[in-house]
């Protein structure tokens, strides 16, 4: 990263994949390899999940796999690990799109919540129309309530 000019970067994380035991483990490499180039260049980092794929009433699977990154594999203790007003950043992506998503805004919303209770900045990745709930976004005015809640918006 220090050879490119890049200060930092976000992991990303597909839950879906994560259900099999080579994908997690592949994945979990990765964000090894990362936490430890990030620690001895000087670089920042931070879990991003995407939420594509994700089925209806599959958030408890984001919930597990943040909490077992947390406790066993300690990401947020790592010095590198991106802060936000001293509390650790994780991404969600996908929040608010009309287009194959088996979700919902409300899922996303207890999400969001899950991830704030438990001590975290949370920045949300959300379509272009998010503001109007127009073009790509959903017309549920539920998402402006989610948006709310987050402390960073990605368009």
């Amino acid at each position: 990263m220090r050879d490119y000019g890049i200060d930092g970067v976000f992991v990303q994380r597909f839950i879906a994949p994560l259900r099999d035991a080579q994908n997690l483990r592949h994945n979990s490499i990765v964000l090894d390899h990362c936490r430890e180039g990030a620690n001895r260049f000087g670089r920042a980092y931070a879990v991003m999940y995407d939420l594509s794929g994700l089925g209806e009433n599959s958030f408890a699977e984001v919930v597990d796999d943040w909490h077992a990154m947390r406790t066993q594999m300690h990401v947020t203790d790592s010095p590198a690990y991106l802060r936000h007003r001293g509390k650790p950043l994780v991404a969600v992506w996908g929040v608010g799109f009309n287009k194959d998503r088996k979700y919902t805004v409300v899922e996303c919303r207890r999400l969001v919540g899950l991830l704030k209770k438990d001590g975290c900045t949370v920045m949300l990745g959300v379509p272009t129309g998010w503001r109007e709930l127009e073009r790509d976004s959903v017309r549920d005015p539920v998402l402006q309530g989610v948006l709310k809640l987050a402390d960073i918006v990605n368009p």
